[in-house]
Parts: C-alpha cells; structure tokens; sequence
C-alpha cells in the first residue's frame, strides 16, 4: 500500500547512514541528493516529478550513503 508523505524545504526524508525501509516515488517538487565530502555538502543531483529513489539501498539492505532534503517550497510522495 502506497502512503502518502508531504515534507517542507530544507527537511530531509533520508539522513547519510540510515537504513530504507521503503521506495519513494516523486509527486511533486525537487529533491536534492548530497553527500558530505569533509566539512562540505557536495549536491549529486535533483529528483523531480514521476522520478524514484530507495529501491537500491532497500532490497540491498545496506545504509544509505546520502542526504536526500527538499528544496522545492515543498514535496510530495
């Protein structure tokens, strides 16, 4: 069953080093995946509309090496 989350700018819907339990389709707004490099925040890429992310980490079971947050006004899921 599909759940339905709604996030504001600058949450994050995955920290570096968390386990995902789920798949997370894209609604509505940007997403921005980024990894720490030192000190830095180095942006990988955008996820937008009808794009998905966690299918990977979650069938793997292995930690999730990025940050994904919001940086639209807001997303949907």
């Amino acid at each position: 069953m599909l759940k339905q989350l709604k996030l504001l700018r600058d949450e994050y819907i995955i920290s570096n080093g968390d386990f995902i339990e789920e798949i997370y389709f894209v609604k509505e707004g940007i997403l921005r995946v980024e990894m720490a490099l030192g000190k830095k925040k180095v942006k990988l890429l955008n996820l937008h509309h009808k794009e998905h992310f966690g299918d990977i980490y979650m069938t793997r079971n292995i930690r999730s090496p990025v940050d994904v947050r919001v940086i639209s006004d807001f997303a949907e899921f």
